[in-house]
């Protein structure tokens, strides 16, 4: 009843203190909640709200167990993977703790998992507290509250490990005292021990803590407001069509019997034969009927430059990590180097290869050339088109003989392949693997093309 009064996108919940071990409810209003359990005085959730469930694409749930669910999805093109987690209490063993680690280390580092944007939040029961001259800033924040423990510092070295933030210590209220979360039952002390961690690409606009779920709680909810940048997608006009490098699929006697049959049948379900009608067949038969492949190289960084930048996200204090990364930026330069050299001296005697290789380059060098002066070029553009300005007279019969089909197939075997496409996406691939049915209708002689072919 209270989420219904709560303005959220998602929200993680610890404590549930449910029997089952795996539930998926939808509370009135569309809200939608995933719910693990099982344990005493235990269990997690998370809640997706009705506004962003709409938007939500291939959702997953996975109840671990009391402690540690998970959700992953699509949303804005991009994959997210969703973790509640309840850590355990300050009276549990080292060893209990070790192992929510280790389970969270398996879902992250699994397939379906490795490269998601993580968010994480719920009770983890350790205070990182006020931040110390040799900690990393920029992954654990500035706004924090209490006196670090033991399990505060394995926190933060967990958080370094895997490359994430704690979003809720960035950017707090102007007073440090109203950082706390939990006010506890034994000595009354108020610590901050509840946090929201994800990707380092997100941003945090906003983050408090209050008590907006009125239920007796002892613990304050923590608020954030995170913004993802996302590139914006391009218009529709500016998405190139293009069938470059098409191959056709071939079937079990070696022709292109899907591309024929597909553009058979886009033309009989044409009432008015054109070339204009032509060209969509042509496209639509060619995405159904073939695929592109397209020729690119990608450097791929060496195994000691990935244990390099392993050690840079594992690096205690900044001065350390400065000395990696200049370490990496030589490794990198160096294997660049390297590998540029080793693909040039592979394809360069290939002609094909030369726009492939034209993108490695990634730094470019900007050439200016000199413009003429303008009477020079005004003189040029004078002798240029200087004659008589009448029009040439049309014959009314034409003289050239027209194309019979095996001139046709010259002409068509004669076009260059692997080229680039013309304005409405075609390539020679399409004309080349046509029917003959479809290229006597090209011909001058053939009845549905002719005037459109004369016109053109």
């Amino acid at each position: 009843m209270e989420l219904n009064e709560l303005d959220f996108d998602f929200l993680f919940l610890t404590e549930t203190w449910r029997e089952n071990s795996e539930e998926m409810l939808e509370v009135d209003g569309g809200t939608k909640m995933f719910l693990s359990g099982g344990g005493p005085h235990q269990g997690v959730g998370i809640v997706v709200s009705k506004r962003c469930w709409g938007s939500m694409q291939d959702v997953v749930f996975h109840a671990y167990s009391p402690r540690v669910c998970s959700l992953t999805f699509r949303l804005a093109n991009k994959e997210f993977v969703a973790c509640a987690c309840y850590m355990p209490t300050s009276w549990d063993t080292d060893e209990a703790v070790m192992e929510v680690y280790e389970l969270l280390d398996l879902i992250l580092y699994s397939r379906d998992c490795v490269n998601r944007l993580v968010l994480l939040g719920g009770d983890l029961n350790a205070c990182i507290g006020q931040m110390l001259p040799q900690d990393d800033l920029a992954s654990c924040g500035t706004c924090g509250w209490g006196t670090r423990n033991s399990r505060g510092s394995l926190l933060m070295e967990w958080v370094l490990e895997h490359g994430l933030q704690i979003l809720s210590r960035m950017k707090q209220s102007d007073f440090d005292h109203d950082s706390w979360t939990c006010q506890r039952a034994s000595d009354k002390s108020l610590v901050q021990i509840d946090f929201l961690i994800g990707a380092m690409s997100f941003q945090t606009q906003d983050t408090w803590n209050d008590f907006a779920l009125p239920i007796g709680l002892d613990h304050r909810c923590v608020h954030c407001i995170l913004h993802l940048p996302v590139q914006r997608p391009r218009h529709k006009s500016d998405r190139r069509r293009g069938l470059k490098h098409w191959v056709p699929y071939l079937d079990r006697e070696g022709k292109p019997g899907l591309f024929q049959s597909a553009l058979r049948q886009r033309m009989s379900t044409c009432s008015h034969h054109s070339l204009e009608n032509l060209e969509g067949a042509l496209m639509e038969a060619g995405v159904r009927g073939g695929s592109c492949s397209k020729t690119c190289f990608k450097y791929e960084p060496s195994a000691t430059l990935r244990e390099l930048r392993q050690h840079r996200r594992q690096a205690a204090n900044s001065q350390t990590r400065k000395l990696l990364s200049f370490q990496i930026r030589r490794q990198q330069r160096r294997e660049l180097r390297t590998w540029k050299s080793m693909k040039l001296r592979e394809h360069l005697q290939d002609s094909s290869m030369w726009n492939a290789l034209r993108k490695m380059d990634y730094h470019t060098v900007k050439t200016f050339v000199q413009e003429p002066h303008p009477n020079e070029f005004a003189k040029m553009l004078e002798e240029l088109f200087s004659g008589i300005a009448t029009e040439p007279v049309k014959p009314d019969i034409f003289t050239e003989q027209m194309f019979d089909l095996k001139e046709l197939k010259t002409a068509i075997g004669r076009a260059k392949l692997a080229k680039a496409a013309d304005e409405t996406g075609l390539t020679a691939e399409l004309l080349r693997h046509m029917p003959d049915d479809i290229c006597n209708d090209l011909l001058l002689g053939g009845k549905p093309y002719s005037k459109s072919c004369q016109k053109h």
